[in-house]
């Protein structure tokens, strides 16, 4: 099991590769599937909104995904439909617009699957095919608030929301992984 591999020192939890193989293969099956029988692209459309749930510190509302993803309504909304197996949808307060619902990844595992770029099965590395490079997604944030040259003195304040106010530095920090991006600090 997974927690004897964890205990023998074979695996660890917070390793993407770490995933069970059942768990990968289901992963992969379930966003194949979702894919293939989907109206959508996977790199166009259904990689950014994904993309953008993995790398979010809170489930985010149809606005939200619609500004940081660069799609519109629709395409958002059609994604969120086609790969509602991963997705889990907060409901809106009773009495609430449904527009005001938020989304989530279903699991961290799942968020794992996405931000790895290799996996392992049967103990063969392979390439994800679903990888989602999480700097990207940090980015697609940041230039929604900072606009793309990244410049914390050109800050829309219009835009900046509650969400903004809790996470954006958090965002920022993520995004400074990639080389050579110094001034989202």
């Amino acid at each position: 099991t997974l927690f004897d591999a964890v205990a023998h020192g074979q695996r660890k939890l917070n390793d993407p590769g770490g995933l069970p193989d059942g768990l990968q293969t289901l992963y992969r099956d379930l966003i194949e599937r979702s894919v293939n029988q989907g109206l959508l692209d996977w790199p166009r459309e259904y990689a950014p909104v994904l993309g953008i749930l993995s790398v979010a510190r809170e489930s985010l509302s149809l606005a939200q995904l619609q500004a940081f993803s660069g799609l519109g309504e629709r395409w958002v909304w059609t994604a969120l439909a086609d790969m509602q197996m991963l997705i889990e949808e907060i409901p809106a307060l009773s009495g609430s617009s449904p527009w005001v619902s938020r989304w989530r990844l279903y699991r961290q595992a799942l968020i794992n699957y996405l931000l790895s770029p290799r996996l392992k099965f049967s103990g063969l590395e392979v390439l994800n095919r679903f990888y989602l490079p999480p700097e990207e997604w940090h980015l697609r944030i940041l230039h929604f608030y900072l606009g793309p040259n990244m410049d914390w003195g050109n800050l829309d304040w219009q835009r900046v929301d509650e969400y903004a106010v809790r996470h954006l530095v958090d965002h920022a920090v993520a995004a400074a992984k990639l080389e050579g991006i110094d001034q989202v600090y």
